[in-house]
C-alpha cells in the first residue's frame, strides 16, 4: 500500500510539475508578444532616440556661473561630459539598433505598416485601432484624424494599420 501510495504522490506531483512549466511557458510566450508589439517596438525606438538626443544635449548645455549666468561650457567641461555619458550613449545606441532591425524584420514581414507623412495625405482614410477614420492633417510623427465632433484625435503612425487614399 506504501509503494502503491508513493507512485500515485510522484505521479500527482509529476502531473502538477508540468502543469506548472506549461502555465510558465504560456506566460513567457504572451510577454514575449507584448514585448515585440509592433506598436510596442515602435515606440520604444522613439524612447532611444529621445534618450540620444537628450545626452547630446547635456553634453553640450551651458553652465551657470553665479556672477554672468548661464554661460557656454568649455570645450574642456564638454569633454569631460561626453566621456562621463559614453557608456549610455553607446548602450542606448545599442538598443536603438536591435529594435530598428527588429521593426525592419517587421516590415519586411508584413507584421507592421511604414507610414509616415510622406505617404498619408489630408482627406486619405486610415485604420486606427480597427476604425476607419479620415485624415484631417499629418504632422511630423503623429496624424490628425476627424472623430465626428469638433475635435480631432492623433495617432502616431506606427497605430495606422491599413491606409487608402483619398483618391480610392
Amino acid at each position: 500500500i506504501d509503494k502503491a501510495h508513493n507512485s500515485m504522490r510522484r505521479s500527482i506531483d509529476a502531473h502538477n510539475d508540468a502543469e506548472e512549466a506549461a502555465r510558465r511557458a504560456e506566460a513567457a510566450a504572451h510577454t514575449t508578444d507584448a514585448r515585440y508589439n509592433p506598436v510596442t517596438v515602435a515606440n520604444r525606438i522613439e524612447k532611444f532616440r529621445t534618450e540620444l538626443r537628450g545626452y547630446e544635449r547635456r553634453i553640450v548645455a551651458d553652465v551657470y556661473d553665479s556672477e554672468w549666468g548661464y554661460v557656454p561650457a568649455t570645450d574642456e567641461q564638454k569633454q569631460r561630459r561626453a566621456e562621463h555619458y559614453a557608456p549610455f550613449i553607446e548602450q542606448t545606441r545599442d538598443q536603438l539598433t536591435y529594435w530598428e532591425k527588429v521593426r525592419a524584420d517587421q516590415v519586411a514581414a508584413g507584421e507592421a505598416t511604414n507610414y509616415s507623412r510622406e505617404t498619408i495625405s489630408a482627406g486619405d482614410a486610415v485604420k486606427i485601432r480597427g476604425q476607419w477614420r479620415r485624415v484631417a492633417r499629418t504632422n511630423a510623427k503623429t496624424v490628425s484624424v476627424e472623430t465626428g465632433y469638433s475635435w480631432t484625435d492623433r495617432a502616431p503612425y506606427a497605430e495606422i494599420q491599413d491606409h487608402k487614399a483619398a483618391t480610392a
